[in-house]
């Protein structure tokens, strides 16, 4: 969940009261300081949680930070985009589905952290929101189910879908 928009921010709010996913905050301040670190750590809670068979949800830090200049803003944008396909990129090989939230977000997850040229739309699994299934051949996600997840639908929406995907 790189948005962090208001409304993303509502929506990140209900399902952390209304699921038992675990949150994993990925902390900017943090992965200035210490981007090694702040990998390293997500990458034992999020190896942790896959081995009690628990979901997370990873956020960025919600709010927009203040830059100098536009040039600094946009290399910083790209810093964070650039973590989070790293975390993509290094997800347990066995998850059941991921859902990537926000426009920018989604298209680094598919073309970036998954790699994927093409991707098979297999339908919507709420109104807005496509699914699309990793090929067969997919080195190391065969057939996992990835919901793109528009910034602004409902405040229960996210929710909803991982409700949906997690039972």
């Amino acid at each position: 969940m790189g948005s962090h928009v208001g409304k993303s921010t509502l929506q990140l709010q209900y399902l952390l009261a209304h699921s038992d996913v675990l949150p994993l905050h990925i902390d900017l301040e943090q992965l200035v300081a210490d981007e090694e670190g702040l990998f390293a750590d997500l990458q034992a809670q999020l190896q942790a949680a896959n081995q009690q068979n628990r979901g997370v949800v990873l956020y960025t830090s919600r709010g927009e930070k203040q830059f100098a200049s536009k040039a600094e803003r946009l290399a910083f944008g790209d810093r964070v985009a650039a973590f989070l396909v790293r975390l993509v990129q290094h997800l347990p090989a066995d998850i059941g589905f991921l859902i990537s939230k926000g426009g920018i977000t989604s298209n680094d997850t598919l073309s970036k952290g998954l790699a994927l040229r093409t991707a098979r739309v297999v339908g919507q699994i709420r109104a807005g929101c496509s699914v699309v299934i990793c090929p067969d051949d997919h080195p190391r996600f065969p057939k996992l189910p990835v919901v793109i997840f528009p910034a602004m639908w409902g405040d229960e929406a996210l929710a909803e879908v991982y409700g949906l995907l997690s039972h």
